[in-house]
Order: structure tokens, then C-alpha cells, then sequence
């Protein structure tokens, strides 16, 4: 029976072995564009803003009602609490909708979700007079 895998289409997330392996496994690997998963991938669409606020309310009742706190003994006791809150079948449902990957629905993602980010950066300048070795490495380092 054949499957699907999505993953993120930067070429560090595969490799030549991996593709061989899935087409033997008859496994379909298809990529988002590179650096995209926040767009299209459930995980980050809908499951990890879940799981943290899930992790918080969980965290902070374990410690207040235990006066304890959290350490590497228990931390995965209360992590599951919420791990198990969070993935659920509904939600993992939800973030194939939700992404437009089944239902397929291409209206989901617009281009403008996909637009490049706007600079924002600007080079700052300092209030004061910098030391002269700083003021060679920051030349060095702008004309590079």
C-alpha cells in the first residue's frame, strides 16, 4: 500500500539514501518549499502553539499545587499530560484541513502568505565614538 510523506523541501532534510529507501518502501515523499513549514505544516500551524499553552497551564499547575518544581525525573510525566491534550485525532484531523492538505484546497495557502519577508534591518549606529580597533572591525566586516 503506497503512503505519503511531506516534508520540508530544503536539501537537508533528505538525502539521496532516504529517497531510494522511501521509493522501495512505495512511500511518496513530496516537499513543501523550503522554509515554508510554518505556512504549510500542521505541526507548526496548529499542534505546537497548542502543546505549548497546554505545557504552561500544565507546568504551572504542577508546580502550584505541588510546590515543586519541575526536574528531569518528573518533566516527563507532566509534558505527556499535555502531549496527550494536545494530539488528539481531532487536532491532527485539523491541521490537514486546516494546511489544505486533505481536504486538498489550494486557496488555503495565498500568495501573499508566501510573499518574502520585508527588510527590516538597518545598519545602527552608535551614540558614542567607538574605540578605534572597533570602528577597523566594523569597516572590515561592512565591506565584506
Amino acid at each position: 500500500r503506497a503512503r505519503l510523506l511531506l516534508i520540508d523541501g530544503h536539501n537537508s532534510h533528505y538525502t539521496r539514501e532516504f529517497l531510494d529507501y522511501a521509493r522501495d518502501q512505495n512511500i511518496h515523499v513530496l516537499c513543501y518549499p523550503a522554509h515554508a513549514t510554518h505556512i504549510y505544516q500542521g505541526l507548526d500551524v496548529i499542534i505546537f502553539s497548542s502543546l505549548k499553552n497546554y505545557w504552561t497551564q500544565e507546568h504551572d499547575n504542577f508546580e502550584s499545587t505541588t510546590c515543586q518544581k519541575i526536574t528531569k525525573n518528573n518533566f516527563i510525566n507532566i509534558y505527556g499530560r499535555a502531549h496527550i491534550r494536545v494530539l488528539t485525532p481531532t487536532t491532527v484531523c485539523a491541521t490537514f484541513r486546516v494546511t489544505g492538505v486533505w481536504p486538498f484546497n489550494h486557496d488555503v495557502v495565498t500568495d501573499k502568505m508566501m510573499a518574502p519577508s520585508l527588510e527590516t534591518s538597518s545598519q545602527g549606529q552608535l551614540p558614542l565614538l567607538k574605540p578605534s580597533p572597533v570602528c577597523v572591525i566594523t569597516s572590515l566586516m561592512q565591506c565584506q
